[in-house]
């Protein structure tokens, strides 16, 4: 199946001749370290960072109201609302980035990081992802109304029929790809242009893709009818998941949406698309109520 290639790095490495990124001290080069939440869920109060600022080597202590950043999409599928600043002035998670401690060296950024003190007003907060989803749970963004940032695939169930299975790994593995591949067309993948045309998605950094965890646990079955055009009696496999897989997932997103009368989307059904069709029609019916109220009224 080919020639092995020859590594070219492996000398350097074991004689300590390789270079990496922290080797290089570029002259004006500072260093970041981040003051993080201890909280789950928190407003944030009053930073003090002045400590901080009087330790040796450190420039600068940053806050979310320092920095002049628009807010930053986690995944280009995701609604608007669910934009982050780099820092936080809301504490959604322990570990949430809350300031920035600029330094001449690791060793002073860490130890202004550790004088930063952070008053904080804790808020309800939920950690089991199901318990998230009830009504009533804290939210993490009031904005979006849900803890749901996405649609969730709980089953998919696939019955194939490639005529005799030869090898039953390789058919196996055939028929996971398709589910997947077609999955993707029906729910992420989407090539975004600006008004002049220019792709915006250029990278898998903003081209939404699936991935394992996106993807529940297939359940397979396979019939076998073999062909009569060939000795082996084997079929084709590679697209039949891809086949079935995108028109059950749309219409398993249709099905969740017709109680609002949401009958047609245009694919891919991202969370935005979806959140913007539930808002649009929930609109709607608000309106209906309030308009059939002031008729009932006169």
């Amino acid at each position: 199946m080919g020639n092995a290639v020859l590594r070219r790095e492996d000398l350097d490495l074991l004689t300590g001749a390789a270079r990496f990124v922290a080797d290089t001290t570029p002259a004006g080069t500072l260093h970041l370290a981040f003051v993080r939440s201890t909280m789950a869920h928190a407003r944030i109060g009053d930073i003090d960072a002045a400590e901080a600022r009087d330790v040796a080597g450190v420039v600068d202590v940053l806050t979310a109201g320092d920095l002049a950043i628009a807010p930053q999409p986690l995944f280009i599928a995701l609604p608007p609302e669910l934009s982050r600043l780099p820092l936080t002035d809301k504490a959604r998670y322990v570990g949430d980035p809350i300031a920035a401690v600029v330094a001449e060296s690791p060793g002073a950024a860490a130890d202004g990081a550790g004088l930063v003190v952070v008053d904080y007003e804790p808020l309800p907060a939920v950690t089991d992802p199901l318990a998230a989803l009830s009504p009533g749970a804290a939210l993490v963004f009031k904005s979006h109304g849900s803890n749901q940032a996405s649609e969730l695939m709980l089953r998919h169930i696939a019955v194939d029929d490639c005529g005799r299975i030869l090898n039953p790994l390789l058919v196996q593995g055939q028929v996971h790809g398709g589910i997947a591949t077609g999955v993707s067309q029906a729910l992420y993948e989407r090539s975004v242009y600006d008004a002049d045309g220019n792709p915006r998605n250029t990278n898998f950094a903003d081209y939404a893709m699936p991935a394992a965890s996106e993807l529940p646990r297939f359940e397979t079955a396979h019939t076998q009818t073999p062909t009569p055009l060939n000795p082996l009696g084997a079929k084709g496999i590679g697209e039949s998941g891809t086949i079935g897989s995108t028109p059950a997932v749309q219409s398993a997103v249709l099905d969740a949406l017709e109680p609002l009368g949401i009958t047609h989307l245009d694919m891919p059904y991202t969370p935005e698309r979806v959140w913007r069709a539930i808002a649009a029609a929930e609109s709607a019916t608000r309106r209906k109520a309030s308009s059939d109220t002031g008729v009932m009224a006169s």
